[in-house]
């Protein structure tokens, strides 16, 4: 007979985890005092997007949607599926991953004034709600078989409406190294890479927004990591792409291949793969 998961570890232990929920919580009682944001902090805006890199692809979102793509809201939400692995394997072109990124996490034509104190800033909004606009979500991918893209490893720069390809191609194996369900075989529909063009990382960078929100700060980049990955699904839908979004990825392989993982602050909380 095999241990139970609470035998094996404090993973599965739910008294350990409710502990440490309980203790982060938001409180009414001295709320002003040991959990409000702090006035002492900066935008990340002014940042270099990448300060090394082998190519730069200019992206820009059009005035109106790709005239191929579904518009309709109500059947897009209707139709959106997450797809096993082994079913992807739809064409995708430099202008789908244009059209991806730039609406489904770009800037919109509206800027607002943030911050207090001293510390007020104009930003530039998204096409996304996030916390105090501080945005801790930066997108990272490994593009394979996208016409007009060479493989590689690629940064996304929403204000810049740039793309960054700073790392070169890797083997497939190592690819499917980075998720347990492609290195173990653990379901049959999910189990190679072969259809999947993209591999897209959402890394919580939480540098700018720690010093304003705290502990807060990794649960409003898991909520606004969310409100992306909604907004990518419809978006792919729209455009006749398949997605599915996991959770089921080796966060230090996937930081590694990212050259991430010497960051103190940037985790990788979510992963999305687009075929």
């Amino acid at each position: 007979m095999q241990p139970s998961h609470n035998e094996l570890s404090e993973f599965y232990d739910y008294d350990v985890l409710f502990e440490e929920l309980a203790s982060q919580e938001p409180r009414s009682v001295a709320w002003r005092f040991n959990q409000r944001p702090l006035d002492d902090y900066v935008f990340s805006k002014h940042e270099v997007p990448l300060p090394e890199y082998l190519e730069k692809i200019e992206l820009e979102r059009g005035a109106a949607f790709p005239e191929n793509a579904e518009a309709e809201l109500a059947r897009l939400l209707l139709k959106r599926r997450s797809t096993f692995i082994n079913g992807m394997g739809q064409t995708w072109t430099l202008s789908d991953v244009n059209a991806l990124l730039t609406w489904s996490a770009g800037i919109r034509d509206t800027h607002r004034h943030m911050g207090s104190r001293g510390t007020e800033e104009v930003i530039a909004m998204r096409t996304y709600p996030s916390g105090g606009a501080m945005y801790p979500i930066k997108l990272y991918m490994y593009i394979r078989g996208v016409e007009g893209l060479e493989e590689g490893v690629y940064y996304y720069a929403p204000i810049q409406q740039e793309l960054y390809r700073y790392r070169g191609s890797l083997e497939i194996g190592e690819l499917e190294r980075m998720l347990p369900m492609t290195l173990y075989k653990t379901d049959a529909r999910s189990s190679v890479l072969e259809g999947v063009s993209i591999l897209l990382f959402f890394i919580a960078d939480l540098q700018y927004s720690f010093r304003k929100y705290g502990r807060l700060s990794y649960k409003l980049a898991l909520i606004e990591a969310g409100h992306i990955a909604q907004n990518i699904q419809l978006i792919s839908t729209a455009l006749d792409k398949r997605t599915l979004p996991i959770c089921g990825f080796f966060a230090d392989k996937v930081e590694e291949m990212l050259q991430v993982r010497e960051q103190k602050y940037q985790h990788c909380v979510y992963a999305m793969l687009l075929g």
